[in-house]
Order: structure tokens, then sequence, then C-alpha cells
């Protein structure tokens, strides 16, 4: 096949998708090296017996729902290319607005100061952060091995390994000292919702990084509860939440934190709830 024809085939295979044709330049691009320019300009170009057979391979992945990301290892975030594989979480656009939200408020990139992730997933977050400011130091938690060990490939392919501690913990059961801001996007969505998500999400995306327990706040009330002595006193957290959730997630950080705010991404919808750390904690 050529270029022209696989692209062509590709589609067809995929017409069930709706990202079909981006999809099938991203794999195209992938087996042979060619970008989507290249791929226009040399259209009549044929694909080797090796390519060809590769190509076909991964198209009917795809076709069967599995997320291009694993397919090709790889998933852009911040404008950082973050390696991904099952078992972690798919860094997605909308959690780019928990570090929008977090440069706006915190300030200068030249601060110094302690950066907490509580589940780390692919280290998208934190690392996404670490490079924005170069004198922080960054530590990050998970249960995960598969994530943990993502998290490090990731610190190492963008150059920030040096600043960025991980550690296997529960939250931040096993943190010491304490941090003076910390982010997470922990698993918010309810098990009768994650049975209406797309197969590619549902099939194939960890359900532990996605399952939020039965009301879906679950993991906020451990994480909140584990962080009672590991946050500064004025200390800042942000947390990701669902769009339905801009009212209850404040509901359960008003014991422990004050000015609480909820941010909403690019959508409109409510995504990143934020609070300050009361000084007399109990």
């Amino acid at each position: 096949m050529t270029y022209d024809e696989a692209l062509v085939w590709a589609i067809s295979e995929l017409k069930d998708i709706e990202t079909a044709s981006l999809d099938a330049s991203l794999l195209l691009e992938f087996v042979t090296g060619a970008d989507r320019v290249t791929q226009i300009v040399k259209s009549e170009t044929l694909l080797t017996e090796a390519e060809n057979a590769q190509f076909r391979s991964l198209v009917t992945r795809r076709k069967n729902h599995e997320p291009l990301a694993y397919i090709i290892g790889e998933k852009e975030f911040w404008g950082l290319p973050f390696y991904v594989e099952p078992g972690v979480l798919i860094p997605r656009p909308d959690t780019e607005t928990l570090i929008a939200t977090v440069l706006a408020l915190v300030g200068p990139s030249d601060l110094e100061f302690n950066l907490l992730e509580l589940g780390v997933g692919s280290g998208a977050i934190i690392c996404s952060l670490l490079k924005e400011y170069p004198n922080a130091q960054g530590f990050a938690v998970d249960m995960s091995d598969t994530a943990l060990d993502v998290a490090q490939k990731n610190a190492q392919r963008l150059g920030v390994d040096d600043r960025l501690n991980l550690l296997k913990s529960n939250w931040a059961d096993k943190i010491n000292g304490q941090a003076n801001v910390v982010v997470s996007n922990p698993p918010y969505i309810r098990p009768d919702v994650i049975e209406e998500l797309e197969p590619t999400v549902k099939d194939y995306e960890p359900i532990t990084a996605l399952d939020g327990g039965a009301d879906g706040l679950e993991c906020y009330r451990d994480l909140l509860d584990s962080l009672r002595t590991k946050i500064t006193p004025g200390g800042l957290i942000l947390l990701e939440i669902g769009y339905d959730q801009g009212k209850t997630v404040p509901s359960l950080m008003q014991k422990d934190y004050e000015q609480i705010r909820v941010y909403k991404d690019l959508a409109g919808q409510d995504r990143v709830v934020v609070g300050l750390r009361k000084k007399e904690q109990g």
C-alpha cells in the first residue's frame, strides 16, 4: 500500500471511531516516521512489507477500541510528551486546568517550595509542574508499582528526576515532613457511571484510577484525612473534581481548609477545587 491507500483503508476500518482520520494518520506516522505533511506530499510512497503488516495490526487494535496512547506508548500533556502504558491512566486535556490553576495561584517560576502529588499515575501533573518550577522539590505517591515505574521514566525523560522522590504509599500515609503545595487527581467516578463510559476507557484503563466509590467521594475523604499533618499551615491544595462535584468536595474540605474556591475548565465545567490549610490545625 502507498501512504494514501493505507490512510483510506485505515479510515474505513476505523469508521466507528470519531477520531478515525487523526488516528489513522498518527498510526501511520508511528509505523513509518512520516508526519502528516510528508504523508500528503509523498502520498505515493510505498510501505515496506514489515510496515504494512505492523500498520494493519495496529489499526486492528484501535478498531477494537484500544486507546491510541497505549498503542503508540505516548500522550501529549501540557505540551510535553509522556510515556504511557496499560495500567496507568492516560492524561486528559481537562487536567491541564489543574496545572494552569497552580501557575496562577502559586506565582513566580523561581519560587522554592515542596510540591506533593497524591496518586501520581503517569507523572503528568507533577512532572509538568516541576518543569514550570525549576527550584521546587517534588514528592509523589501511588499504590501502583506500574504507575511509579512509568512516573519515574517520565521524570527521567523530562529531566526532573533529580527533584522528584517517588514513594509507594496509600495517599500521604508514608510521607514525612510537610508540603507547601498539594495536588491530586483522585478517582472520582461512581461505579454505575463507569459502566456507561466508552469501551476505550472502561475496557482498557485501570479501574482503580477511575472508581471513586459508591458516591464518587471515597478517595477525597481518604486523602484529605491522610493530609491533616502533611501540609503546612497556609499551604495550598488543588484537587481535580468531576463536573458535578463542585459543591460536595468543597464541603469535605471545610473543616481543615479556608478560602475554598472552584475553578472551571475550558468547557465551563467545574474542574478544580482549591483551598488554603487553616493555620490553626486540629
